[in-house]
């Protein structure tokens, strides 16, 4: 069974998913943070039998979760629930910077991609799968 991680952002959601090893992770799908979110994973989840969902946490270089923060995740992991797979949560400090770097180079080497989110949401599977 395979692990889907999740990116979180007000617009959009970057979707990564591991290997039938649980050791590799790549980048899946960026999603619309909107009412057809649940329909769209769900599909992904069942294309892919998946297991175990992470969502990455923003937690602030001090270590510290802000009430806004835990806000929306409490939010947002209480709408993925209602898929049925069991979640865990996942530190993304600097997940996106360090995505946003990984794109930089990309384009230095001539792809055009400008992909972020799904990018973001691989380093955090990869760093929880590495943990393991």
């Amino acid at each position: 069974m395979r692990i889907l991680a999740l990116d979180y952002g007000q617009d959009n959601v970057g979707v990564a998913i591991s290997d039938l090893t649980n050791s590799v992770a790549r980048p899946l799908a960026i999603l619309r943070n909107d009412k057809n979110l649940n329909i769209h994973l769900k599909k992904l989840i069942e294309q892919n039998g998946v297991s175990e969902i992470v969502i990455g946490l923003n937690i602030s270089l001090s270590g510290h979760l802000g009430e806004e923060n835990c806000k929306k995740m409490e939010t947002f992991s209480g709408r993925i629930s209602k898929l049925g797979v069991p979640i865990k949560f996942w530190d993304e400090r600097l997940s996106t910077k360090t995505a946003k770097m990984v794109v930089r180079e990309r384009s230095r080497g001539g792809l055009k991609d400008r992909r972020v989110d799904d990018i973001a949401a691989a380093l955090i599977l990869q760093n929880y799968l590495d943990s393991k």
